[in-house]
């Protein structure tokens, strides 16, 4: 057996037996307050949920060494741009990475964003972050009221129809 290959089995039978004692932690659910977090933007320095009261927040955390997250992030510029003018706040929470590393990213990527700096994951444990990507909806009263967990073909559409659901509510 070649080496790269029973290092690669080895590392598959340690983590099996690793995560199997370890529960994951889940998205917050709905009908949560949203826990409250100042952090630093890769442009606007600081900023806080609270800075959105009142609108919609379509929160997202993510990693610059996450492949499903890099997929997302064309889709979050699109729903960010289409709902500009509206009640819908589109940020990003870009955990284990630097701003450097964002910056980078984002200019190969050309997407423009607002980028939240948690390279030590600080929110994380506050958010149940157990993946990424892992997105939130936070009604204008810091409620949460949708969470996803991962990424899909579907997921503008998915986000769009939790979006407009809540924009007729508010």
């Amino acid at each position: 057996m070649k080496p790269h290959l029973m290092m690669l089995g080895c590392a598959l039978m340690v983590l099996s037996c690793c995560t199997s004692s370890l529960k994951m932690p889940q998205p917050l659910e709905a009908g949560t307050a949203a826990p409250p977090f100042t952090l630093t933007s890769t442009t606007a320095g600081p900023v806080s949920l609270s800075d959105f009261s009142g609108r919609l927040v379509l929160l997202n955390f993510w990693s610059t060494t996450c492949p499903p997250c890099l997929e997302e992030l064309p889709v979050l510029a699109t729903l960010d741009r289409d709902y500009q003018d509206e009640v819908l706040a589109v940020v990003t929470v870009c955990v284990y990475s630097s701003a450097r590393e964002i910056e980078e990213t984002l200019d190969r990527s050309g997407v423009d964003l607002l980028v939240l700096v948690d390279e030590e994951c600080q929110i994380c444990s506050a958010y149940h972050i157990g993946g990424l990507p892992t997105t939130y909806l936070i009604d204008g009263n810091s409620t949460i009221r949708q969470s996803w967990l991962g990424y899909g073909k579907n997921m503008e559409e998915t986000f769009r129809a939790g979006i407009e659901q809540l924009v007729g509510q508010q």
